[in-house]
């Protein structure tokens, strides 16, 4: 968890540095930032799920092993 507050962390200062960009209402550019933003949010989300899922599935078979 802690690895996913960092990124977390990291892709909000890319998208305040984003920011400065809507604030000169370059819309284009925003809407192009914004969607980067998004698109590397998703990713990482994605990524942290699949370690996720991989840890969980992990740890079922173990259990059955046990058993």
């Amino acid at each position: 968890m802690p690895s996913l507050i960092c990124d977390l962390e990291d892709l909000l200062a890319a998208w305040k540095a984003e920011a400065r960009t809507f604030d000169a209402c370059d819309m284009p550019a925003s809407a192009l930032a914004f969607r980067d933003c998004h698109r590397r949010l998703s990713a990482l989300l994605d990524e942290h799920a699949r370690h996720t899922a991989a840890l969980t599935a992990e740890l079922a078979a173990h259990e059955q092993q046990t058993q």
